[in-house]
């Protein structure tokens, strides 16, 4: 006989996943050929948009036993954003590949700062910018215990002298972690599985980004 209490918290489980990722709509601006014939030599400057310090936990029913808090501290952690690492990750490819004098900001712009300002406070002749659109740990549907990364995040390169998007993309992924019951499969040895499935979502992402967006 179904469970009608586990059934009804497994369909407000997929409802509140699919409101995690369902604002990452982004138009996707393949670099053209003209403008990497122009990226030789030229200098980029890596940007990073400021993002909250810690993961939403998205449970079915209202059931945070695992995650009594409703959200993960990335800086308890010495977590990482993986919006950080992606961008990294896209400079040092650019770079490797057109010869580009790359430079990263440590601090993180604001979420107002928009192509012109951009363009006119950084003196190089690309910005790279990066930023996180959601992401949150998401209990799987009938599968209690089990947890997805629901992640999702935007890169655009911006011409300083137009100060106009040449190039963007979006990338969005649901990383499954099935090992363990409660948090602390996640979060022990310095939260060695959680840093894991990130490292996965980065990886897809890059690559994705590399491949549809700048033309490798």
């Amino acid at each position: 006989m179904v469970n009608l209490s586990s059934l009804k918290k497994s369909m407000s489980l997929i409802a509140l996943a699919s409101l995690s990722v369902g604002c990452t709509a982004t138009d996707n601006i393949q670099l053209s050929q003209t403008d990497l014939s122009l990226l030789d030599g030229k200098s980029v400057v890596f940007v990073y948009r400021e993002l909250p310090s810690f993961i939403t936990y998205i449970t079915a029913g209202g059931d945070t036993s695992d995650f009594p808090q409703g959200r993960i501290n990335l800086n308890e952690l010495n977590i990482q954003s993986p919006t950080n690492t992606v961008g990294e990750k896209l400079v040092a490819d650019l770079t490797q590949r057109f010869g580009l004098n790359a430079t990263v900001v440590n601090e993180p712009i604001t979420l107002d700062n928009n192509e012109t300002f951009l363009a006119a406070r950084y003196g190089a002749d690309y910005i790279l910018d990066s930023e996180i659109q959601s992401w949150s740990i998401v209990q799987q549907p009938f599968g209690w215990g089990r947890y997805n990364l629901d992640y999702s995040s935007q890169v655009r390169l911006i011409d300083t002298k137009t100060a106009k998007v040449i190039s963007q993309g979006s990338c969005s992924n649901v990383i499954e972690y099935n090992e363990g019951f409660s948090n602390q499969t996640l979060l022990d040895k310095n939260a060695k599985g959680l840093k894991a499935v990130i490292e996965k979502a980065t990886d897809k992402c890059f690559e994705e980004l590399k491949r549809h967006t700048f033309n490798a």
